[in-house]
């Protein structure tokens, strides 16, 4: 079982601009969780492989001044077997991106805003600390890979394909 869940707050995202004029208030412009917060559909296929959208719900709960979905909840099938769900949303104050997953033996628990990874089995519990990464320094290494042509560090066009393809069955069974 793996279990994401992405709290952002749009208000925040550009301290230099209104929130509500922004691309990402609005449906016309691209705007929304279902697309600004796709990168969780891309590690889950990055991490499991393949998946298989079985149910999912969007749209606009909050009082945030926008048009365009604020929640998404995504559930369905790893085709390696197991399940997924995933959840994000525009409008928490209480900021998170996790990543759980649950295998025979042991949990997981990456907290990517944090960059600890924890370890849970039956002998113990360990904490694994990577605090060189912030959000500043991994954008500057994603445009660095990019411009040096590094391949295999950056999603290619076949992965990208693949996460606009649940993005579409996402927009499609609304």
């Amino acid at each position: 079982m793996v279990n994401i869940k992405c709290n952002s707050y749009l208000p925040n995202w550009r301290q230099n601009q209104d929130y509500s004029q922004s691309s990402s208030a609005s449906k016309n412009r691209g705007g929304g969780v279902l697309l600004d917060l796709s990168h969780e559909i891309d590690y889950l296929m990055y991490l499991v492989g393949d998946i298989e959208l079985l149910f999912s719900k969007n749209g606009t709960i909050s009082d945030l001044r926008i048009d365009s979905d604020d929640h998404l909840a995504v559930f369905g099938n790893l085709k390696q077997g197991g399940m997924f769900q995933i959840y994000s949303n525009y409008f928490s104050r209480n900021l998170m991106r996790k990543v759980e997953i649950e295998t025979k033996d042991t949990s997981y628990e990456l907290d990517l805003l944090n960059s600890n990874l924890t370890v849970f089995n039956s002998l113990k519990k360990q904490v694994i600390s990577r605090k060189a990464f912030t959000l500043e320094k991994t954008y500057q290494s994603i445009h660095n890979d990019i411009i040096n042509n590094r391949e295999d560090k950056i999603c290619n066009i076949e992965e990208g394909l693949k996460v606009m393809e649940i993005i579409d069955q996402i927009q499609s069974s609304r």
